[in-house]
């Protein structure tokens, strides 16, 4: 999901480190592959809508960067 790739700034084109999956309460989720450090994501929220033949979905992140140094 380009969305995600965006807001949490992921390796572009490692479409594999990701996926959408639905929690116990239903709500879409992003999971991520064991191998992929996503220790700086703090949290994610997942929005996805459909209508009429048409999708969108909205990613909003909390992202920790390290400091420059």
């Amino acid at each position: 999901m380009v969305a995600a790739f965006k807001a949490l700034q992921l390796p572009a084109g490692d479409w594999l480190v990701q996926e959408i999956a639905h929690n116990a309460a239903g709500r879409p989720v992003i999971r991520f592959v064991p191998e992929y450090d996503g220790s700086h994501i703090v949290s994610c929220d997942l929005s996805i809508t459909h209508a009429g033949g048409h999708a969108a979905a909205s990613v909003a992140a909390l992202v920790n960067h390290a400091p420059d140094g």
